[in-house]
């Protein structure tokens, strides 16, 4: 796959948070599409984007959304065996950061239940 869509790819998904974007990604991307870290596009619309920023809470749950009914699998492992579920569950984390030292901004903790309901659906069974 072209690495330039595949990034592409990645921006609709978490730096846009775009449904109607991905949307069209999914018409030659799988909706489990591996990048390759070997995250998956629902790992991706719960991390920062590809500038370490970070979108809405309510942008994220309706990217979320948008994903598990188009079919995302929320059992996929990436390379490091976390899954989608790893992810979320840094939205509620006040103490998680990135590699880079980034973390989630505290504003968000205003957006509590909104995170919570978003850990919640990627941690509910099928």
């Amino acid at each position: 796959m072209n690495k330039e869509k595949e990034q592409d790819f990645i921006k609709a998904i978490s730096y846009y948070c775009s449904t109607e974007k991905v949307a069209v990604f999914l018409k030659e991307f799988d909706i489990n599409h591996r990048f390759s870290n070997g995250t998956t596009p629902l790992m991706i619309a719960v991390t920062p984007d590809l500038f370490g920023d970070h979108n809405s809470a309510k942008a994220i749950l309706n990217m979320v959304d948008f994903l598990i009914a188009n079919g995302a699998d929320k059992n996929i492992l990436d390379h490091e065996g976390l899954k989608a579920e790893d992810y979320a569950k840094r939205l509620i984390d006040k103490n998680w950061k990135d590699e880079l030292g980034n973390g989630y901004p505290l504003e968000w903790f205003d957006a509590l239940e909104t995170l919570n309901k978003i850990v919640s659906i990627v941690t509910r069974s099928r």
